[in-house]
């Protein structure tokens, strides 16, 4: 997938159901702190998964900055779960995560999931080793694993800014946001960002990581029709932000 630079964005003032005295507040106000909120339940939705995955990851920094988090954030969680009160927790809970982890790749590719597999049961097992020779690993896995969700989020921050956030039908620079909107506007969504944010990433990293690596094989050249597909969505959704793009295009390109 190539980075898109600002050249390519279509700001139209208003453009968004934000600035639509028509569409109910709920949905302005969900649209305002979710961005999509729709990515956020509709979870077994892999055509959808993957195109905001698509969208929403297009400059390197933030691809990067999810490829590293995203295990450090499965390695929290596995190392929190295997030490869950309870001595019959100490396999069971992470063994269950792996393999909803690894139903979900299959979900999304064969070869994806294929590759979660041995992924996931090295985090699992560097987990345990880890649990073992430190102190309270419950909580130092907690702590690891909002902490890399954290950091997630603040990769986000290379990205340009999405709508309605950027007071704009389209994507605004990042840059531009900034000198546009007041201080306290900026510090409310850097409060966000660890009061709501953090936790969404949390929540999304289990099923982020098998879409991580599909991008990663369609970028060695695996399945170049998908790729393909992915790439003209994301090229219309940036060139015409102003129509629905919350709803998934690209079902019959990646159901094999």
């Amino acid at each position: 997938m190539t980075a898109h630079t600002s050249s390519q964005y279509n700001g139209v003032e208003g453009g968004d159901a934000m600035a639509d005295p028509t569409t109910p507040w709920i949905t302005r106000a969900a649209r305002a702190l979710l961005i999509v909120p729709a990515a956020h339940y509709r979870v077994l939705d892999a055509s959808f998964q993957a195109e905001m995955y698509e969208l929403f990851h297009t400059r390197t920094g933030s691809r990067v900055g999810h490829m590293l988090c995203t295990p450090v954030v499965m390695f929290g969680l596995m190392l929190a779960l295997g030490h869950a009160p309870g001595d019959g927790w100490r396999w069971a809970l992470p063994v269950a995560l792996s393999a909803v982890v690894t139903a979900w790749g299959f979900r999304v590719d064969r070869l994806a999931g294929a590759v979660m597999v041995p992924l996931l049961a090295a985090v699992m097992l560097a987990a345990r080793a880890v649990g073992a020779s430190v102190p309270s690993p419950a909580a130092m896995g907690a702590a690891i694993a909002v902490g890399g969700a954290l950091l997630q989020t603040m990769s986000h921050g290379f990205e340009d800014v999405p709508p309605p956030i950027s007071g704009l039908a389209g994507w605004m620079p990042m840059r531009a946001w900034l000198a546009k909107v007041p201080v306290w506007f900026v510090a409310a969504w850097g409060a966000l960002t660890v009061g709501l944010f953090t936790w969404l990433e949390l929540w999304a990293s289990p099923r982020v990581w098998p879409l991580q690596v599909l991008h990663l094989l369609m970028r060695a050249g695996y399945r170049p029709e998908l790729r393909a597909a992915l790439t003209a969505r994301v090229d219309d959704i940036f060139a015409h932000p102003e129509r629905a793009w919350r709803e998934p295009q690209t079902a019959d390109a990646l159901a094999r």
